[in-house]
């Protein structure tokens, strides 16, 4: 009866190896029907005794129709309009989206699974390559338009990380996640020889391979914030025109420095020197904003928010934007609005021209990569950046220019028509002086003979000697190959060397200030709090007598560690010694005996009766 039903009974040897034979139960969807197709060839093969050979060639057909169905890379993206047509495997890519399709070895037959819901695939990938990370470009079509997002590789590789996509438009969700992050890799592996690659870098300025943005196989990597300020070191307007303005406007000595500091930033990390900050400050309307927007003209568009910024940043924010500048210069325009931000502006100074930010932790426990930058900052304001209270070590850093005189004083060099210019010409400048560029090892040279040349003539610190070389060796440059015009030489700085950077001298005078104005607490009279005695002759105070915590907390108030000062002020012959070699000794206060310390006042210092008590 089992021979009835078997349609395959009367089938000979040859007939039964027929490859059209064999293929039948694997073409059938229903598993049931397949099994039991398969199971009446099997008993028709043991009755021929061929059994071994038909498995035999039942399993290699089996594989190869399973291999046909997957068709790896067989398909090909379909979006219209993409930017790139990719390789797909087995993905069927079209305006509808993404659907993977499977074959099912079980049913025989194909399974789709919607990947996405509308057309997406990766078009770039980005090394980056101060961190050597990669990031992905992805292109994906929504709101009939085609869009952009860059994600790093590591949220493109798990489940919940690359569910922040959503925020930028891309349907994915806790269904589709696994299923897109295999598509976007899969893509990735199959078209390596597609999807561009290019370096990208986070900052401004000097790279292994030039300076960027001039080199053009780099691409912005970095906070989106500065996107714009990375677009804005462009070349605009007419060359001849910026090149005469600027050549008229160096007519001015200020504004020539500015422009030649401006310049020197970019030699900053060749020649080995420590960032620095050029102040112009004096009273309001002499043209002190429009000299800034000068000297950045050289790199692009130097409009106030532009690459002139206000300054109103937190001190994390200053640190980020100078990171990215990297080499360029940062111009910061009316430096007060930002001195609530820090206790003085000594404290910015240092963190300014140390180069780099603080150490600082990520989310994760991980510690952030430190922030680094070689760059001039060019500021102005209504007042100095440094003041009496200010240490050596600050006025080192800073080149302060005072100027109370109108900078733009005629028909032809008014100040609106200046910005008007250079609002539609500028951005030229950069990249000529950077063409024009001797090898490193000629520009060291170069600036350790001005530097010379300086500390010979002046006797200046060598942080400031160092920072005037630079700006005198990017003028020369400048002068030679771009504006053709007279050169700053060594005899005419002299004015941006501090006048005051004797740390003992300028200690002294802050103490006898302070004693000056507090009077009242060391002449043993008035009703208040005392805070130790003077002694006179002829009304000339000769020394100080001042109770050790009152003048330590004094100093301390200003930044200054007594321990730090005080041998320096007892060389200068201001402090004395007890005769046990101390910094304090025994003496009566209104009778009471007690330790202090003792002040030695200058000759030439005041008259008790010209004091403000």
């Amino acid at each position: 009866m089992e021979n009835e039903e078997n349609p395959f009974k009367d089938l000979t040897k040859d007939q039964l190896l027929n490859r059209e034979v064999i293929e039948t139960p694997l073409h059938l969807t229903d598993i049931g029907s397949r099994e039991r197709i398969l199971a009446q060839l099997e008993a028709r093969a043991k009755e021929l005794k061929v059994f071994q050979n038909f498995k035999r060639m039942f399993k290699s057909i089996q594989a190869e129709i399973i291999q046909s169905k997957k068709q790896i890379n067989s398909y090909e993206t379909e979006f219209t309009r993409a930017p790139l047509k990719l390789k797909c495997k087995n993905y069927v890519c079209n305006d509808m989206g993404v659907t993977k399709t499977d074959f099912n070895t079980t049913l025989m037959q194909s399974v789709d699974t919607v990947v996405c819901t509308h057309p997406i695939l990766p078009v770039e990938r980005l090394i980056n390559v101060d961190t050597n990370t990669e990031k992905v470009k992805l292109a994906f079509y929504k709101d009939k338009r085609w869009q952009n997002v860059i994600a790093e590789k590591n949220t493109l590789a798990s489940k919940n990380k690359i569910l922040q996509l959503a925020n930028t438009g891309i349907e994915v969700n806790e269904n589709n996640a696994k299923d897109l992050i295999i598509y976007i890799s899969d893509l990735l592996s199959v078209n390596t020889e597609v999807i561009p690659y290019n370096k990208a870098i986070t900052h401004l300025g000097w790279t292994e391979d030039g300076f960027v943005p001039y080199i053009k196989d780099y691409k912005f990597d970095g906070d989106r914030s500065f996107e714009g300020v990375f677009k804005d070191i462009k070349e605009k307007g007419d060359v001849s025109i910026w090149l005469n303005t600027l050549r008229e406007l160096r007519k001015n000595e200020v504004v020539h420095f500015l422009i030649a500091s401006s310049f020197a930033s970019v030699l900053i990390e060749k020649v080995h020197i420590n960032p620095f900050i050029v102040h112009l400050w004096g009273k309001s309307g002499t043209g002190k904003s429009v000299s800034l927007i000068i000297a950045m003209s050289i790199w692009g568009n130097p409009a106030i928010g532009h690459l002139v910024k206000n300054l109103n940043s937190t001190s994390v924010g200053l640190e980020r934007l100078s990171a990215f500048l990297n080499n360029i210069p940062f111009a910061g325009d009316e430096l007060q609005a930002i001195k609530n931000k820090y206790t003085d502006f000594n404290e910015m100074i240092y963190k300014l021209t140390q180069g780099e930010g603080k150490s600082r932790g990520t989310v994760d426990g991980g510690i952030a990569e430190q922030l680094k930058w070689n760059c001039a900052f060019l500021t102005t304001g209504e007042e100095p950046i440094t003041s009496e209270y200010s240490k050596e070590g600050v006025k080192n850093r800073v080149i302060e220019i005072e100027e109370n005189n109108p900078l733009f004083d005629n028909e032809k060099q008014n100040g609106n028509q200046i910005c008007t210019t250079l609002f539609s010409n500028y951005g030229f400048g950069g990249k000529m002086f950077l063409d024009k560029l001797p090898t490193d090892e000629e520009l060291q040279r170069r600036h350790s003979q001005i530097f010379q040349e300086l500390d010979k003539k002046y006797k200046g610190t060598g942080k400031q000697t160092n920072a005037i070389a630079a700006i005198i060796l990017a003028d020369e440059i400048a002068s030679k190959y771009i504006f053709e015009d007279e050169t700053i030489k060594v005899d005419e700085v002299e004015r941006y060397f501090s006048k005051d950077i004797d740390e003992a001298e300028r200690i002294y005078k802050l103490i006898f200030n302070w004693f000056s104005e507090n009077l009242n607490r060391f002449n043993g009279k008035d009703n208040v709090e005392q805070w130790g005695r003077y002694d006179s002759i002829e009304d000339r105070v000769t020394a100080i007598y001042i109770n050790p915590k009152i003048l330590k907390d004094f100093l301390n108030n200003n930044n200054i560690n007594f321990n730090g000062i005080k041998n320096k002020l007892f060389e200068k012959g201001y402090l004395e010694k007890s005769s046990k070699n101390e910094f304090t000794q025994p003496h009566r206060i209104n009778g009471i005996l007690q330790r202090v310390m003792l002040i030695n006042i200058k000759s030439e210092t005041k008259n008790i009766d010209e004091m403000p008590f």
